[in-house]
């Protein structure tokens, strides 16, 4: 699997592992080239659309997760952190797949976490914003929007 195999690398180059960041993700660009002034309605996503985007922003995370995790079990710890998005996304109308797989997300992280207790390890989400445009909010459209080190959408 490509996700051991990740880990299998990231080992052999460093020696171990000590956090794993999911960031990987697929947005709304991928349903709809016009997702924020047309939003799409989620009986009009296409049903291989919608897998692609829950395949990758949920089952992705599980999979990296289940790879470190095994390697992460020792004394001193380690971080799992799954990158998420803030819930008036999660919840606007017109971001199916979007929304729901980063809801299932951080409902990964709180589980994830629960079964982590006592192991040294934590698990957080982490909502990147602030100085950043996401474009994303209502006020942002129509300005200028910079990545700032974040992986391709």
């Amino acid at each position: 699997m490509a996700a051991e195999r990740t880990v299998g690398v990231a080992l052999e180059r460093f020696g171990r592992l000590d956090i794993m960041v999911n960031t990987a993700g697929l947005g709304m660009k991928y349903v709809s080239a016009h997702f924020m002034t047309e939003p799409p309605r989620f009986w009009e996503v296409d049903p291989a659309t919608w897998r692609m985007v829950i395949d990758t922003n949920v089952t992705g995370p599980f999979l990296m997760a289940r790879a470190a995790v095994p390697h992460l079990l020792r004394p001193d710890g380690g971080r799992l952190v799954n990158i998420s998005m803030n819930h008036a996304t999660m919840r606007r109308p017109g971001f199916s797949p979007y929304g729901p797989s980063k809801a299932a997300l951080e409902s990964e992280t709180v589980i994830w976490a629960g079964d982590l207790v006592a192991t040294g390890i934590t698990v957080n989400a982490l909502l990147p914003g602030g100085a950043t445009a996401t474009g994303k909010n209502r006020a942002e459209r129509g300005t200028h929007i910079i990545n700032m080190g974040s992986a391709p959408r």
